[in-house]
């Protein structure tokens, strides 16, 4: 089990107005928001760091469907995202100084998305509450890449993956539906990449079953 990843710094006044200025659209500034987004993930990371106000932002919209599968795939239900995904944003920001090119950015990023997640999820079973593991809108935020084109497989697909425990469900995600390979997900969760193949075998079997079940129940 992955360890939470503690965070002893706490939100400030500035954290708090920094976020929402990156979790707005840009202002009309000239060519600025065209420039960055023609920026690379290093380079924008960079020019955040630098002080540039709308780097991070350019940042985060460029990745955030990537980490909002992350948080989802942790168990984070859906009424508690916004604020997962928030605490993730501070943490980047105040982390941003101390990336060290061990991975690419969107890993780096995906990471602190997910271990945040864990963290909250950890903490709320710690205190006796049990939330109901909720996707049930995961479907919006698929890359078009990966997209169902039938409704019908897409509900059975949610049902299914809501069905499968989180550390299979974690794999499958992160190697599925996000493409992160066996040695990055092994950073990201902490574990041998062994038990990440297990893992994506296990949670694919499950949730193949659950479609097959599924397919069954619809055309006896």
């Amino acid at each position: 089990m992955t360890a939470p990843v503690t965070d002893t710094q706490h939100t400030t006044a500035p954290d708090r107005a920094a976020a929402t200025t990156w979790g707005s659209a840009p202002s009309n500034t000239g060519d600025a928001p065209h420039t960055s987004a023609h920026r690379t993930d290093q380079e924008l990371l960079a020019e955040h760091i630098a002080g540039d106000p709308l780097a991070l932002h350019t940042l985060l919209a460029r990745h955030e469907v990537r980490m909002h599968w992350a948080e989802r795939a942790a168990g984070v239900p859906e009424s508690e995202l916004a604020d997962v995904h928030q605490e993730a944003v501070l943490k980047i920001h105040r982390r941003a100084a101390t990336f060290r090119n061990r991975s690419s950015v969107v890993t780096w990023m995906v990471t602190i998305a997910h271990r945040t997640a864990l963290n909250f999820v950890t903490a709320q079973h710690r205190r006796g509450h049990r939330h109901r593991e909720d996707i049930s809108d995961c479907e919006r935020d698929l890359p078009s890449s990966h997209a169902t084109p039938n409704q019908e497989l897409s509900v059975d697909l949610h049902n299914a993956l809501a069905s499968i425990p989180v550390l299979f469900r974690q794999t499958v995600v992160l190697r599925g539906m996000l493409g992160y390979s066996i040695s990055e997900i092994s950073a990201m969760l902490d574990v041998a990449p062994g038990t990440v193949k297990s893992r994506y075998s296990r949670g694919r079997r499950l949730l193949q079953d659950h479609l097959v079940l599924a397919d069954y129940a619809d055309h006896p």
